[in-house]
């Protein structure tokens, strides 16, 4: 009873610190809102920073990118998290600085017990509908059979009911497409590397819709046929495969990006591929660069501050950029910004 009794002593003391804590008066509130790829990095920001910066309150929320775009540009937030650029004439004009914290990549999946193990561009294309086919499409693949790898040629038809049939050389699998069903960035980065342009609609690609990078997670690891894509902050191999982008002929890795023993690709893959737009570029235009990599933005709105970007939120994201910032960047899942995308982000925040 006496351990029960100091448990609940405990628990009400770190409630009212807590209370205490959030009625305080701070000095700097910062709100953060957008994309579900970034938001996990900033909440561990965030917390990092309030424990060295007690007058500072920083609030994170997610919503995908395109609601960080929209709140950031009417002032609704400080900080508006987005994981793809902003698109002149698609999203709300606004005098703005935005800065890039990280570099990612979206990584395809499929269930556990999915025998796909690779894809060729032209087989995802197939897979999403995008941009739309012409059933059926012949495309290269991998696959696995008995722990051994071989490539395939397949015949992809898309089925009624909108799932996908893979057929060819005694194979024969059903992939059932997930996609995001909100406004995503990691959704729209993926389209953009099927598509080839940055003028790819996030909507286009096709198959059930899930919310954040949670919901496809969960959609992935109970659908045995799902098939989708992630930021790989979120890729978990307890749940998921890793599908590998392979060239028209499924013989290689696109680029000859490297992987890690689950296939996922590795840190350098990543910043190559970021660093060098490879999404935008054709197949071994980049060595070494992942194909559906990018780097992971914040915008503020400078006309919500006289013009400027307020001082306390620019030492916050000095802070973010800086080497003390940047070593929670790997913790998280994401890749650290090189020494030119830091010193572009230092200059854009000092105008």
């Amino acid at each position: 009873m006496k351990k029960v009794a100091a448990v609940i002593v405990i628990a009400i003391a770190l409630a009212v610190a807590a209370w205490a804590w959030l009625a305080q008066p701070h000095q700097h509130t910062i709100t953060c809102a957008g994309s579900t790829s970034v938001e996990p990095l900033m909440r561990v920001w965030a917390a990092e920073y309030m424990k060295t910066h007690s007058g500072y309150r920083i609030d994170v929320s997610g919503g995908g990118s395109g609601k960080g775009i929209q709140q950031v540009a009417v002032g609704a937030v400080d900080i508006g998290m987005h994981s793809r650029p902003i698109m002149e004439g698609r999203d709300p004009s606004f005098n703005r600085v935005t800065i890039a914290v990280a570099n990612d990549g979206v990584v395809v999946v499929v269930n556990k017990n999915s025998p796909v193990a690779g894809l060729s561009k032209k087989a995802l294309q197939a897979v999403f509908n995008y941009p739309p086919q012409q059933y059926p499409v012949k495309a290269w693949i991998k696959v696995r059979t008995d722990q051994a790898l071989r490539s395939v040629e397949v015949e992809i038809v898309r089925q009624g009911d909108g799932t996908i049939l893979l057929r060819g050389d005694g194979f024969e699998c059903v992939l059932q497409p997930y996609v995001r069903a909100e406004s995503s960035g990691t959704a729209e980065t993926f389209a953009v590397f099927l598509y080839g342009s940055w003028e790819a609609k996030w909507s286009g690609l096709q198959g059930k819709g899930v919310t954040g990078n949670a919901g496809m997670v969960n959609a992935i690891a109970s659908d045995e046929h799902g098939i989708g894509f992630i930021a790989r902050a979120f890729f978990d191999p307890a749940k998921m495969s890793a599908v590998e982008i392979l060239n028209d002929t499924a013989t290689a890795r696109w680029n000859g990006y490297e992987v890690d023993e689950n296939g996922v690709p590795i840190d350098e893959a990543i910043m190559i591929g970021a660093s060098s737009q490879a999404i935008l570029r054709d197949e071994d235009e980049v060595s070494g660069g992942y194909p559906i990599a990018r780097e992971l933005y914040v915008s503020i709105n400078l006309d919500a501050y006289g013009g400027e970007v307020p001082s306390y939120v620019a030492e916050f994201l000095k802070w973010c950029l800086s080497s003390e910032g940047q070593q929670y960047v790997d913790d998280v899942g994401y890749v650290p910004l090189n020494q030119k995308q830091v010193s572009e982000g230092l200059s854009s925040l000092e105008g």
